[in-house]
């Protein structure tokens, strides 16, 4: 407090000499209240200086807790003890004179004529133009009974011409030789981002580029939907909406009748079961690995030729992930089976695949074995869709009012003033801060009345209050909504117009806007243009504004189309590991992924959990041995390792391996790659001043007419020309088992390294050595 400082409070006292807060009309009270603690010890003439900064008429956070009020009292010249002498700057640098002059007489009107503290009424400060273009540089598109639809092509035609112009302008200035300008650009300004959906979408009919700053919440767009139903669909099988969802979706395509055909009403107990009844009855046991062999959706009379093809390419693949569910993190293989449905050809540019990517990155920071689709979906609506950074689409900018404080535009477009906002939820208290006679802050607090009851006058009188203040806000939004503009500025609004034959005859219809529009605030300026508007109309021509806004179609894929190619996020961190093409597919699963079984007789068990543990363990510290190689070893020791645990847990977090698995990682990733700095074979080496020193080296061959890959983790040729092959392993082994273990590691791993010296036998006539490092176990072994 101002009487008993803390410590800090005092530290500060003595440090802090010049103290300048900008945006000062939008502190709260809490800060306001620390700014007076802060300057509570200063005196006069002690050459400390205060100064605040501002614009009281651009102060529109009061859902921040922003309190206009605390400008309003430093503008009366003292904050605490120390007096402040005020300075109000007029001179408007941004617009041109007939932007300032329109503004000056409109807010003069809507802004109140005196300041009040309490209520945060801020009365109107007129600006003087610097530019001394009065041009009409304001147009007003007042209507009566304008539908929304036909406002925004409206706004459509405007943008068209202001586009014509500007590359009218840019071509004379060319041709005046005159040096590349600016770039001037367009806003549309919307209260709220429902407001500005409309225009958004015309624009994307049109082709016309634009950059919306969150506008579009992610889970709104059309691609994550389709990932989302994806996602669903594959956690519940029972899920018919997601089902249909999926199906419907361009990453399936069926169309209604089709749909019907496939699922109707039959009484299957999930969706899945009754596709499942299109298995040919060759194939029920599922040994049949063609897959126009394995499904029979001809069978079906219903579906049509089109629809039984569309489900021949996407009902395998769809089937494939639902046997690989848990056999790998649940986002890599969204993302997967989304690739093999040929997603990427569903999107319409390079920023719905981004979509597509945040989608998944959100998937895979979830709890893998308890996701919560429901807590996703709310995750997903407090993302927005990403803008688009294009070159072309620079040009046109949709955000709220609010987003564009601070901002400046060529030509700013304000639509839907006349829109009656959503209203807001009833607050549980009401309060309301005055000063009192003795300039001490004063509080009154008013619950919420009990349901059914009217409003006490408490509380009546405390929502006035409310309204009052909001009103005031509302007016000053819509100023800085207009002072955006440094050319042009256009606004759009309708006011509802029905009239009966009996008011058209007595001329006393009383036009009003919606109240809490912003037209609502313009109205003391704009109700005699609607008057005018009034007298001129005729219902006839309320038939123009009827327009509806074209309906974007269902995108669905060609039935012939070629499979998209592989579209992949980059890395946090680089692993490059090849598969080894040539063993058996059962084998070389367990191969790619580090993952060791043992006998049956070990009675060790290979489970799916285990897999994704060992396969990035794996993956991970064959990259830490290949940078050991490559940033030489003499740099590595403990301490370098300590200091990259970060950065290996961030790999790993991005690989999808969950939280409770993270611990156990790393604690696998340290001891391996621990071993492998104190185990004098394995550093010699990972020495890389061997002759043909390599790591990750890949092979190539031709077996049975198939291109085969295979990747040596180690290789070089030693003093005595001696060529090595080391290919390591992180398996993990019961230590009562090791030397059964590495028996069986060998017998397994022998013809691999066979295999890799055979190749290198091709290549030169040496000798060679085959080795075995398991680094977990520390264990260097040299095979026959």
């Amino acid at each position: 407090s101002e009487l008993e400082p803390t410590d800090l409070a005092q530290q500060l006292d003595y440090q802090v000499q010049h103290l300048l807060v900008d945006e000062f009309q939008d502190t709260s009270s809490e800060q306001y209240k620390l700014l007076t603690q802060l300057i509570a010890g200063w005196q006069p003439d002690d050459g400390r200086t205060l100064f605040l900064v501002g614009d009281p008429m651009q102060s529109i956070y009061r859902f921040r807790e922003a309190e206009v009020g605390n400008f309003l009292k430093a503008w009366q010249g003292q904050v605490g003890q120390v007096a402040l002498s005020q300075l109000n700057l007029k001179v408007n640098f941004r617009s041109t004179a007939g932007v300032v002059n329109w503004v000056n007489d409109a807010f003069k009107k809507v802004l109140p004529k005196e300041s009040d503290i309490e209520k945060g009424a801020v009365s109107y400060s007129d600006s003087i133009a610097f530019s001394k273009d009065d041009s009409v540089a304001v147009t007003e598109h007042w209507a009566l009974n304008q539908t929304a639809n036909q406002e925004a092509l409206d706004i459509l035609t405007v943008i068209k011409n202001r586009i014509a112009e500007m590359e009218e302008e840019a071509a004379n200035d060319s041709a005046a030789g005159k040096t590349e300008s600016k770039l001037k650009k367009i806003a549309i300004l919307g209260r709220s981002r429902s407001s500005l959906m409309g225009i958004a979408l015309l624009l994307k009919q049109q082709q016309i580029g634009f950059r919306a700053v969150d506008l579009e919440n992610l889970a709104e767009r059309q691609e994550v939907q389709d990932v989302f139903a994806l996602s669903r669909a594959l956690l519940h099988l029972a899920d018919k909406a997601a089902w249909i969802a999926l199906l419907r979706s361009p990453l399936v395509g069926l169309n209604l009748k089709d749909l019907s055909a496939l699922i109707g009403d039959l009484p299957y107990k999930t969706t899945w079961s009754a596709i499942e009844r299109f298995r040919c009855q060759n194939n029920q046991t599922g040994n049949i690995t063609a897959t126009h062999q394995a499904w029979c959706f001809e069978e079906n009379t219903g579906l049509s030729e089109i629809g039984q093809q569309r489900l021949m390419h996407a009902i395998p693949v769809i089937e494939n992930a639902i046997k690989r569910l848990g056999s790998l993190p649940f986002a890599t293989l969204i993302r997967e089976t989304w690739l093999q449905l040929d997603g990427p050809q569903t999107v319409e540019n390079k920023l719905a695949l981004e979509n597509v990517d945040v989608f998944c990155q959100t998937l895979a920071s979830s709890d893998n074995e308890n996701l919560d689709m429901q807590q996703l979906q709310k995750q997903m609506e407090t993302l927005f869709a990403r803008p688009d950074s294009s070159p072309e689409s620079q040009r046109i900018e949709l955000m709220t009012m609010h987003k564009s404080k601070g901002l400046e535009f060529d030509t700013v477009i304000l639509p839907g003033l006349g829109k009656k906002p959503r209203s807001d939820d009833a607050n549980l208290v009401s309060w309301f801060q005055f000063l009192s006679d003795a300039g001490q802050e004063q509080l009154v607090i008013a619950p919420i009345d009990q349901k059914g009851q009217a409003n006490s006058s408490l509380r009546t009188l405390l929502k006035t209050f409310e309204s009052e203040k909001q009103g005031y806000e509302l007016g000053r939004l819509l100023y800085v909504a207009t002072t955006r503009a440094k050319a042009h500025l256009h606004l759009f609004g309708s006011v509802r117009y029905q009239p009966t034959e009996k008011n058209i005859e007595n001329g006393d219809y009383k036009l009003v806007a919606n109240k809490d529009s912003l037209l609502e605030s313009l109205w003391p300026y704009a109700e005699a243009d609607f008057k005018r508007l009034m007298q001129d109309y005729d219902p006839a021509t309320e038939a123009l504004y009827e327009a509806e806004l074209p309906l974007p179609k269902v995108s669905r894929l060609p039935i012939d189309r070629q499979g998209f190619s592989d579209y992949s996020a980059e890395p946090l961190f680089s692993v490059n590991r090849v598969v080894d093409k040539s063993v058996d597919v059962k084998q070389n699963i367990i191969q790619e992924s580090e993952v060791k079984p043992e006998t049956e007789q070990e009675s060790l068990v290979f489970n799916q959990q285990n897999a994704l543990l060992n396969t990035t363990v794996g993956n991970l510290v064959h990259a830490i041995f290949e940078q050991m190689v490559a940033e030489d070893l003499e740099n590595w020791n403990e301490s370098t390792l300590k200091t990259r645990l970060s950065l290996y847990q961030q790999w790993l977090q991005q690989q999808g391996l969950p939280e409770k698995d993270m611990p156990e990682a790393l604690r696998r990733v340290q001891k391996s790659i621990q071993n492998g700095l104190n185990n004098p074979k394995l550093c010699w080496a990972l020495s890389p001043d061997f002759a043909d020193s390599a790591t990750e080296y890949p092979l190539t061959s031709l077996e049975n007419g198939q291109v085969a890959n295979h990747i040596v983790d180690r290789t070089f040729i030693d003093e005595s020309g001696v060529r090595w092959i080391v290919d390591y392993k992180t398996s993990v082994s019961d230590d009562k088992n090791v030397d059964k273990f590495i028996e069986y590691q060998t017998e397994k791993y022998q013809p691999q390294l066979a295999r890799y010296g055979q190749l290198f036998e091709q290549i030169e006539q040496r000798p060679q050595k085959w080795v075995l490092y398991f680094s977990y176990l520390d264990i260097w072994h040299e095979l026959n």
